[in-house]
């Protein structure tokens, strides 16, 4: 059974999407006209994906942000269409109403991505981390970079010292540092591969060995899940202020990437 954090989310986002789809029928009969068509069309878009979308939060979860995408588009479409091919308004509030919709499908997607996303706060997350990192092998090549595999490991294992204050990094000033932005990039979108990252956290990649940073994994792991409540958590160099929901979310988000980089 999926954590309420995660059912009651994607139950209202399925809920919403089924009360759209079910005057899709009666619309595409009354229909006259491309326009009104697409709106409709657009309209059971946003209703099937919807579905599919509360599905995978419960039981997909690698399939939930196209899901989510396709479900935000759709939706977003069909709120800027149907004042202007439905009601006769003029295309400045059908604008006005798609840009309502897109806060809204914002709003809905935000709550169920931060409440589904793996952290290294749940004991299973980090247990499968570990796993995926008992199936790669120090000779594994990459499908993306030009890091080898320890020294990826060392990466990840600077990444998680940083997040503990033990390792500091100096500030990138950049608009990605502050909200609603920030949670935006480290939560949400899609990284692209090969993303720059702090030379503080690539200063002892070439000089680590494997059995050590495997090791050293494992016990940073440890003692990350054990960091007390109330400790303090440092600026990220990126993405400045972090919760410590937010720093357990971007630590496995960030191994979770780099693990896939090199196949496991």
């Amino acid at each position: 059974m999926k954590p309420l954090r995660i059912l009651v989310p994607a139950l209202v986002i399925a809920g919403f999407s089924v009360l759209g789809f079910i005057s899709v029928t009666d619309e595409w009969s009354d229909a006259s006209g491309l326009g009104q068509r697409a709106a409709t069309f657009t309209q059971a878009a946003y209703g099937v994906f919807g579905i599919l979308v509360a599905v995978a939060a419960l039981w997909r979860p690698r399939a939930l942000g196209p899901l989510l995408w396709l479900w935000a588009l759709a939706l977003t479409t069909t709120a800027a269409l149907a004042p202007v091919v439905w009601g006769g308004q003029s295309w400045g509030i059908g604008l006005i109403a798609g840009f309502a919709g897109a806060v809204l499908t914002g709003a809905l997607a935000w709550w169920l991505v931060v409440a589904a996303a793996p952290s290294l706060w749940e004991d299973g997350a980090r247990a499968k981390l570990l796993d995926r990192l008992r199936r790669l092998t120090p000779d594994a090549r990459p499908r993306w970079g030009r890091m080898t595999a320890p020294q990826m490991l060392t990466h990840v294992n600077d990444q998680l010292r940083m997040s503990m204050g033990e390792l500091p990094a100096a500030p990138a000033r950049l608009p990605i540092r502050y909200p609603p932005l920030n949670q935006l990039v480290a939560h949400v979108l899609p990284w692209p591969k090969g993303l720059p990252t702090s030379p503080e956290l690539l200063a002892r990649i070439d000089r680590s060995t494997w059995p050590t940073e495997v090791a050293t994994f494992g016990t940073l792991l440890h003692r990350f899940a054990t960091r007390p409540v109330g400790a303090a958590w440092p600026e990220h160099p990126a993405f400045g202020r972090l919760s410590r929901r937010g720093w357990g979310m971007l630590g496995y988000r960030h191994t979770d990437h780099h693990f896939r980089q090199f196949g496991v």
